[in-house]
């Protein structure tokens, strides 16, 4: 192509006569018709990222098909990404440097030399996609065939569950939709849609649609009229995705979830296969708590927890958290300057950050709610990740270099275990040398856990089911039922009960200190929360047989229906141990 490139390199793409349809929403390419393997989203494709400046331009040396001859725009590259594209780009497009804006005036709409004899190679190869972009992407003078990405998308297909909070979707103080940042999250999606992945989204924003719509400042205190907002606002919610989603050709399906609609193990498993079918499908399904029916007691909390819960329930590879921030801090970096950023977490017992600060005005979370997901996620084997949510495209780098980084981490069978504060520091001094050596976006990452060490009823266990009180045992009893080969919770190591629960209700497990004297929980030294369990007995039952020998049960209630107050085949313990259990083991033992 005979264009004059004088200081800086520029960047091409189509500009007269091709239906928004059949251009691909990230690198404005055409394939003769709808894009179905863009593998150049994001900040390294050159013909989606630099559009600060335009100039147009007609050539006949731009080797196209004749209904796009008439003209292309050139957009000029960024000062700072100058020279590294320069490199990727071919001698020739330099070719007759002062020539191509006379050249381009004398021919333009005429028909490009050399043009026929490459399209009609290119139209007998109409169902060869591949052939079809390297046609034109050779034709642009840029070689895409080493993509940054060729990892993440030649060898494995993953599974992504992708968690947009509300002020990503809502503007704090006008509450309209911030359509720009939207599409560009959409964008993105789609973009991994085409190299294979499957993708779910977890949305919020339907209380806060509500309150634009109804023309509220802030959002009500009365469970009801939040409840009223946001039947208001899903409907609307979901059309706007639909419809971003629609534009590019994809499908998508609405998922409403509450915690009640989970409680039942087969009512799980229903939801976990709907949610598989559909990825199966090729569809993006838009997941949001039915905040319109909930209510405290049967509320997930936020829907950061929810998307650690799905993520979960569809075995996902990946949980990007996005957020108004890079990364995760030591300290909130609005308050204080010399916070530093967390980049890498092992083992959650590792991480020492002070998390003391709310979510957005709209929202319900904030860095604390994305710990407590990042911990959930994790022990379902899900490696988690936060990025900002002002650049989407960044999931896809990101995504691509935790493959080649933690692959033998992710492999091994072994629990990853916690760091020491030493350790901990030169493991995140290293990861952000490295990140910033391969110019990889800033952004934390939470190392999932052998997959295999979490099975799916003990995920349900964990995470379904909400605590209707508590069982306090000793460490002794806590050792002997976490074991590999482990036994179910025998009434005689349970030394205290909390709350009132039926039979097959789901309990907290906690570890105390037994009492000398007397046998029972030393309340004073308090308890530790380690797993969760279904009870084969009613807590007024439980308070009359803990601490007696199986043989003792019937004579204590007058039946007997187990040996065990909770069977190990209803016991769930995470994977994380708490830094506080042993502590207090260490405790018991002195």
């Amino acid at each position: 192509m005979q264009i004059k490139l004088n200081s800086c390199y520029a960047i091409y793409s189509w500009h007269w006569d091709i239906p928004e349809d059949e251009v691909c929403g990230i690198c404005r390419v055409s394939f003769d018709g709808t894009c179905t393997t863009c593998k150049y989203p994001g900040d390294d494709c050159p013909l989606g990222k630099y559009k600060k400046s335009r100039i147009s331009l007609t050539s006949s040396h731009w080797r196209m098909s004749t209904r796009f001859s008439h003209a292309l725009h050139l957009e000029v590259a960024r000062d700072r990404d100058r020279q590294r594209l320069v490199s990727n780009v071919p001698a020739a497009v330099h070719h007759g440097q002062g020539q191509g804006r006379q050249q381009g005036r004398q021919f333009a709409g005429s028909r490009p030399v050399g043009h026929s004899n490459k399209r009609r190679v290119s139209r007998r190869h109409a169902g060869n996609t591949d052939h079809r972009r390297n046609s034109l992407v050779h034709g642009c003078g840029v070689d895409f065939s080493k993509s940054l990405f060729s990892t993440m998308t030649d060898h494995k297909k993953f599974t992504i569950v992708v968690k947009v909070g509300s002020s990503s979707i809502v503007d704090e103080v006008t509450h309209e939709p911030r359509i720009a940042n939207v599409s560009t999250i959409v964008e993105t999606l789609v973009a991994l849609r085409r190299q294979g992945h499957r993708i779910v989204l977890v949305s919020s924003g339907a209380i806060a649609i509500g309150l634009h719509r109804m023309g509220l400042d802030r959002k009500p205190k009365r469970l009801s009229a939040v409840q009223a907002l946001a039947a208001l606002g899903q409907g609307k919610l979901q059309a706007l995705w639909d419809s971003m989603f629609s534009y590019r050709n994809q499908k998508t399906a609405q998922i409403l979830l509450t915690r009640n609609d989970i409680t039942d193990f087969s009512q799980f498993r229903n939801a976990e296969n709907t949610l598989i079918e559909l990825l199966d499908m090729g569809v993006v399904p838009i997941v949001n708590e039915n905040d319109t029916v909930s209510t405290q007691e049967i509320k997930f909390g936020d829907n950061d927890t929810l998307s650690a819960i799905t993520a979960g329930m569809c075995n996902a590879d990946f949980l990007f958290l996005l957020t108004d921030v890079d990364c995760l801090y030591t300290e909130n970096p609005r308050l204080n300057p010399n916070a530093k950023p967390v980049v890498l977490v092992k083992n959650m017992n590792s991480l020492e950050v002070n998390t003391k600060s709310s979510g957005s005005s709209i929202g319900t979370g904030g860095m604390e709610t994305k710990l407590i997901a990042a911990d959930l996620a994790t022990n379902a084997g899900v490696t988690t990740v936060i990025c900002n949510s002002q650049r989407p495209h960044d999931m896809i780098r990101i995504a691509n270099y935790i493959c080649e980084t933690d692959a033998q981490l992710r492999e091994s069978r072994e629990v990853i275990s916690a760091e020491s504060h030493e350790q901990f520091q030169i493991t995140n001094a290293t990861e952000f040398s490295q990140l910033q050596h391969h110019k990889i976006p800033l952004h934390t990452r939470f190392i999932g856990q052998p997959r295999n060490a979490v099975k799916n009823k003990e995920f349900w266990l964990l995470h379904g089911l909400k605590p209707a009180g508590a069982l306090i045992i000793d460490p002794g009893c806590y050792e002997a039922i976490t074991r590999r080969n482990r036994a179910g919770l025998l009434p005689v190591g349970v030394i205290g009960v909390e709350g009132e629960f039926g039979q097959l209700e789901c309990v907290d497990i906690r570890v105390g200190i037994r009492d000398s004297a007397t046998g029972r929980w030393d309340r004073s030294k308090g308890a530790v929360s380690v797993g969760r369990g279904r009870c084969n007995y009613s807590s007024y039952e439980i308070d009359k047989i803990k601490g007696l020998h199986t043989h003792e049960i019937p004579s204590a209630i007058e039946y007997f229906d187990s040996e065990y107050v909770v069977h190990r085949h209803n016991l769930a313990f995470p994977l994380h141990k708490n830094s506080e259990l042993e502590q207090l083991i260490q405790q018991s033992s002195i």
